[in-house]
């Protein structure tokens, strides 16, 4: 798992590469979280170059969301692939998790 941090006035844009997995997941977590706690801002994850996606990273996502939510702010998701976005979509997390095309 690799990835891009991008600061803007009033969002951080995330550029996935790889895989988001029981390995890495905890770990993407923290960093992700990190990375929120001090700006306190929306988080887009741009997903084009995310390969795999599991169950733990699914949790990871959700953990993240639960922590933006409780300051009023979003997580979008972009340019996901049709087996990745599937995912997000049976577990309903596109319910509390904004997906873009």
């Amino acid at each position: 798992m690799e990835y891009v941090i991008d600061l803007h006035s009033n969002a951080v844009s995330i550029f996935l590469k790889g895989d988001i997995d029981i390995v890495n997941a905890e770990n993407f977590k923290s960093e992700v979280l990190d990375v929120y706690n001090t700006n306190k801002l929306n988080l887009i994850f741009d997903c084009g170059d995310l390969q795999f996606i599991d169950s733990t990273g699914l949790g990871a996502f959700v953990s993240i969301c639960n922590e933006t939510t409780k300051n009023g702010n979003k997580i979008t998701l972009r340019n996901l692939k049709n087996s990745i976005k599937k995912l997000f979509t049976i577990t309903k997390l596109n319910e509390v998790i904004i997906i873009e095309e």
